[in-house]
């Protein structure tokens, strides 16, 4: 290869290029600036008239570039160059691509010819038609198909006069995109407008939102250069560059409203994702979207108006939330004149009917509501808590100032929750001001809402009204146009377009600031000031609920101090203390002595029942002197009440456990109110208040009402035999205390709290016939001269041993669930209940809860703490298995010894029996030790450093500190084995 080009003849050489200019060379000769200045000085003045005349004469400069490009001509030739308007000057560079665009595009038109018949317009044409698409509507050259939703060109390519398909295409590609995009959300909004009223006011909202902003860019469009086209397009030509330059930031636009409503260009109507009608996810879509362009930081015309249809799409929404807790006017029927608080005289007329209807409302509110996004976790738990604490309110107290919306008694934020946009509206807002523009709209509806309008001149409208009412001023026949009036020449005036719509959107447009305001710099803060009020609405009613239940006038200092009202939880908590807790001495002795006995023999002692209860055990005694053959032969219940016991039936007949009950409460409470019984440990108030005459509580007044024993359905299953059964732990699980709180008090005192309340009662019930058992047994026992094993020492010796080891379990169980797991936590929970206790102002607020709702879940953490201080949680199944096994041990005890009392066994039969209790005792005593030593050293407790730091911070502190739920079992452990005696190897 190398070879032959050697071999070739040698080329001929290029003429050289040589340059068209000349530029003289400077002179070789040394400047000196100063010395030419002081020539020029010292020159007489006659010399310079001269040099300024010759100066006047002198001709011009030639310029070299400007002779030279209008000495170039142009050297090609061909049959465009006999065209007029063909320039005859020299292009300075050889390439086409640079020429004209009329010389490149025949060009290119000569060398790649178009194989099919372009339609070649004109400037003048293309104009009047890319108007007509740009806003959506057919024309000439463009028509719009309804099956792809697009527009198509007529009769194939078209051209632009002096411009190639690429050109032409790049430059229509612009006007057809924004023409399709208008007309497809168009499409959507006839569409969304079409759908019921079920759809509900948000997506209505939002297609009229759309349209607006549809109507908007039409008339923006329509403004747009070129106009007047008809007068003015022969006449000029226009740069196409500059005309799609300007049309850049509506497409912009176009394709952010089209990726909005997932109506984008690249897919087709039966790959339209349709719109979620529901208002949190549309809302939600709006907002999500409008934050992604803000972070992308979008052209302003794009944030205004997805902030626009925001604001409008969201605007029923919110106010129907705020509607829904009361805020902005009356809801629920809630107002002067509304449902009034439930009294004592109405409770056996009490509206079921109502309170069913507020139960099904709770159950609506509990449901798993979405929010939009917007809508942070603080304000969605706020909105469920308002929404019922708002029902709670209206019952309680309906002319409660926060219920009356509007009145003069009203305590709402005067600010409505709308958008915040502008820097003055923020600014206003995080000040507590009232934004301007809600000042002046508040203005012209204070009062009677008419001295805002003028009706002395009926054609003179407010600017934001004038767009929608001044079309009815037109003479007739006169419409307004939504294009140019390009069909009549005389009127070359543009009408704007759907003013009525457009107009709300360019005032708003017009006041959106380019970036969001310095004190909400992201789309976030921003919504938390937009939403404040409504936060602040919702905590307010929380307190205003918790002051009814919690009122500030109870101070623990003044021991006369009441309450008048039947809404005072502390009130209801120590009656339920009292009397289903059983830590009323007077009760806990009336029921002792209906239900229980403690007598070693048959017979009754004076001292323990009423009159009432032993004139019955008197008839009880004389019946059974007639048929004693068969008392002997029937198992004692030791520990029972032998009037339950008397027709050999359990559970006991109604009217006998009705007759035993009937005034135990009623015959309790009037004792309390007469002695006063102490409310705690410090005796500093009164339960009862020895109040007497008007200033009696209500709670107790109404508590015989409220309080009264009744009985569960007997089980199905395996635990029915034992409730049947006098002598088993579980004979008296079929008695119960119920109560039924007022309305609405009812949602601090639930169903399933009552239940909690009841678990405890029955496992106190069981815990006092122990007692009772242990204190049979020591009077059966007490006569040395009248021994239960006369023959056999060490079986005696075994049973008095056994008898000490029993009655110390029991008094120390008794000691701790009363002491410990009952006072300790409720005591402490009940100065909680005191405003401003130390408490409730490290929480920040005066209650130390933050709603009603708060304050039940601490009522209900409270007895579940009681319960696992019992063993009574369904987790401690296995420990608290043990610890009744314990207690049944003891009871069969006493039977044993009653059974040996009675002569029912002899000495030898119950020797052996009293061996393996006592066996079984230990072994459960010791397991049970174990176990509760186990939890402790296991870290679920709290350790005794622990505990004595935080008694020690109970006593220094104002307020009480809970022993708690399993930190409690501490206490337990050292109560039963505090020398380690039961863990040990002491006991044989």
């Amino acid at each position: 290869m190398m070879a032959s080009l050697d071999d070739s003849p040698a080329l001929a050489r290029l003429p050289q290029i040589l340059p068209r200019f000349y530029i003289p060379p400077l002179p070789n000769k040394p400047q000196n600036p100063i010395l030419d200045g002081l020539k020029f000085l010292s020159r007489p003045a006659q010399l310079a008239v001269i040099v300024d005349v010759a100066a006047v004469q002198k001709p011009p400069d030639h310029s070299l570039w400007v002779e030279h490009n209008a000495a170039s001509r142009s050297q090609i030739m061909s049959w465009d160059a006999l065209r007029p308007a063909f320039s005859s000057k020299a292009s300075p560079t050889p390439f086409l691509s640079e020429q004209s665009p009329a010389v490149f595009a025949s060009a290119q038109y000569h060398v790649q010819p178009i194989i099919n018949n372009p339609i070649y317009v004109s400037q003048h044409e293309l104009f009047k038609s890319l108007k007509m698409t740009v806003l959506g509507t057919s024309s000439a050259l463009h028509t719009w198909d309804p099956a792809t939703e697009s527009f198509l060109g007529h009769g194939g390519l078209i051209l632009i006069d002096g411009k190639n398909e690429v050109v032409s295409e790049s430059f229509m590609k612009r006007f057809l995109t924004i023409g399709t995009i208008l007309r497809r959300l168009e499409t959507l909004v006839n569409s969304l407008r079409a759908k019921s009223a079920r759809a509900g006011p948000t997506i209505h909202a939002f297609a009229h939102a759309l349209l607006s902003v549809v109507a908007y860019l039409r008339e923006a469009l329509a403004k747009s250069p070129p106009t007047n086209v008809d007068s003015h397009l022969h006449k000029q030509s226009y740069m196409l560059s500059a005309i799609s330059l300007h049309y850049v930031e509506y497409e912009d636009v176009a394709d952010a409203l089209a990726s909005l409503c997932n109506r984008d260009l690249s897919l087709s109507p039966h790959q339209y994702i349709p719109i979620d009608p529901k208002p949190s996810t549309l809302l939600s879509h709006i907002y999500n979207h409008l934050q992604t362009h803000l972070e992308r930081q979008s052209p302003r015309l794009i944030t205004a108006c997805l902030a626009y249809i925001l604001t409008t799409a969201s605007r029923d929404y919110v106010v129907g939330v705020c509607r829904s807790v009361g805020l902005g006017g009356n809801t629920f029927g809630i107002g002067k004149g509304g449902k009034k608080p439930m009294q004592t005289s109405d409770m056996f007329d009490e509206d079921e009917e109502g309170q069913d209807d507020e139960g099904a409302l709770f159950e609506e509110m509990e449901g798993d509501e979405v929010f939009p996004s917007f809508f942070g976790s603080e304000l969605a738990d706020a909105l469920g808590t308002a929404r019922k604490s708002l029902v709670l309110l209206r019952a309680a107290n309906p002319d409660h100032p926060l219920l009356c919306g509007s009145g003069s008694r009203s305590v709402q934020p005067r600010r409505e929750v709308e958008w915040l946009w502008s820097e003055g509206d923020v600014e206003a807002a995080s000040a507590g001001l009232t934004p301007t523009r809600k000042q002046e709209k508040g203005a012209t509806t204070e009062g009677s809402g008419q001295e805002g309008l003028d009706i002395g001149e009926p054609n003179v409208y407010k600017p934001e009204l004038a767009a929608q009412f001044g079309v009815f001023d037109l003479e007739p026949g006169a419409t307004p146009s939504i294009f140019p009036a390009s069909s009549s020449p005389a009127n070359n005036t543009f009408v704007p377009i759907s003013t009525s719509l457009s107009g709300p959107v360019q005032s708003f447009i017009s006041q959106f600031p380019s970036s969001l305001p310095a004190l909400t710099p992201t789309l976030t803060h921003l919504n938390e000031l937009t939403f404040a009020p409504l936060v602040s609405h919702a905590s307010e009613l929380s307190r205003a609920l918790l002051s009814l239940f919690l009122p500030l006038s109870q101070h623990p200092s003044p021991s006369n101090q009441t309450s008048h009202s039947n809404l005072d939880f502390s009130e209801h908590l120590i009656l339920l203390r009292s009397y289903i807790l059983l830590t009323s001495h007077a009760f806990k002795s009336r029921l002792a002595a209906a239900l229980f006995s403690d007598s070693g023999e048959d017979d009754v002692r004076s001292d323990e029942v009423d009159i009432r209860a032993r004139a019955r055990q008197v008839k009880f005694n004389h019946d059974k002197s007639d048929n004693s053959p068969v008392e002997e032969n029937r198992q004692w219940a030791v520990g029972l009440a032998p009037a339950l016991t008397d027709r050999e039936s359990w559970p006991p007949g109604g009217a006998d456990l009705s007759f035993l009950l009937r005034t135990v409460i009623v015959d309790s409470l009037d004792e309390g109110r007469l002695e006063g019984d102490d409310r705690g440990e410090d005796g500093d108030v009164d339960e009862k208040g020895n109040l007497g005459g008007s200033g009696r509580n209500v709670v107790l007044e109404e508590a015989e009402w409220r309080l009264g024993f009744a009985i569960r359905d007997l089980p199905v299953g395996a635990g029915r035999d034992r409730w049947l059964n006098p002598t088993s732990i579980e004979a008296l699980d079929f008695l119960f205390i119920d109560y039924k709180p007022p309305h609405p008090l009812n949602v601090l005192i639930t169903p399933i709290i009552l239940s909690k309340y009841q678990r405890l009662f029955a496992f106190i019930l069981r815990m006092m016939r122990v007692e009772h058992v242990s204190k049979a047994f020591f009077r059966m026992t007490r006569k040395n001269t009248e021994p239960l094993f006369p023959t056999l020492t060490s079986s005696n010796r075994l049973l008095l041993h056994f008898r000490f080891i029993t009655h110390s379990f029991v008094t120390s169980l008794s000691s701790h669930v009363f002491d410990t797991a009952i006072r300790g936590n409720f005591d402490a929970f009940l100065s909680r209940l005191t405003p401003g206790t130390s408490h409730s102002l490290e929480k920040g607020n005066e209650y130390g809860f933050s709603d009603v709702f708060a304050l039940a879940d601490a009522h209900s953490i409270i007895l579940d703490n009681i319960l696992s201080s019992c063993l009574l949680r369904s987790g401690q199944k296995a420990v608290g298995d043990l610890l009744r096994g314990v207690l049944e041990l003891v009871l069969e005890l006493g039977i044993l010894a009653g059974d040996l009392k009675r002569g029912r066994l002899e000495e030898y039969q119950a020797a052996p029996l009293l061996e393996d209790l006592y066996a079984t005792f230990r072994g459960k005593m010791s397991t049970l030790t174990k176990v509760l030593k186990a939890l402790v050293d296991k870290g679920s407790t709290i350790s005794r450093l622990q505990l004595e730091a935080a008694m020690r911070e109970a006593g220094e502190g104002d307020s009480r500190r809970p022993p708690g739920g399993a930190e409690s079992l501490y206490h337990l452990l050292i109560r039963l084995d505090l020398g380690e005696w039961w863990a040990g190897s002491q006991w044989r």
